[in-house]
């Protein structure tokens, strides 16, 4: 018996389905995410709000995906999960990140820039054909942690 799914499977699931639905990797989350790819590609068919999540990394991570905040129960929230925050300067770094091969910024802890950079890679790692990402820290845990959101940001896409 094979356990692959058959085409018309992964085609039910690329047009119904968001990546973060299916665990991370799986053939159906990849076959999902080529449906964003290919949405990208044929625009004219997306709803306004997808349209928007596939070409604007920011739209994606402030109304189509969800952070987690390890300090949730702390702060008296429902749950881990919540809406990436809308800080007045994301939409300028953005712009700078679309525009400029390399750049340098300095930071402080509460900018929340390391998880910016993190959703802005994650959005382009899955509606750029063949593009890979590399996130590199002062450490290989705080690496390993950037990895790890990613995972969250994909996982929680909706």
């Amino acid at each position: 018996m094979n356990d692959r799914p058959s085409n018309e499977h992964l085609a039910a699931v690329a047009t119904h389905a968001r990546p973060g639905c299916f665990p991370l990797g799986s053939v159906e989350s990849r076959a999902a995410a080529r449906a964003l790819v290919n949405a990208k590609t044929h625009s004219s068919r997306l709803q306004p709000e997808f349209y928007e999540a596939v070409v604007d990394p920011l739209d994606w991570l402030q109304r189509h995906t969800r952070t987690r905040d390890s300090h949730w129960r702390e702060s008296g929230a429902s749950s881990p999960y919540r809406s990436f925050p809308d800080k007045p300067y994301f939409p300028v770094l953005v712009e700078i990140f679309r525009t400029e091969p390399v750049i340098f910024i300095e930071k402080s802890r509460d900018m929340m820039l390391s998880w910016l950079c993190v959703g802005f890679f994650t959005h382009s790692a899955m509606t750029n054909d063949q593009r890979e990402v590399l996130f590199q820290s002062q450490k290989e845990d705080k690496a390993a942690e950037l990895v790890d959101y990613a995972k969250t940001l994909y996982e929680q896409n909706h």
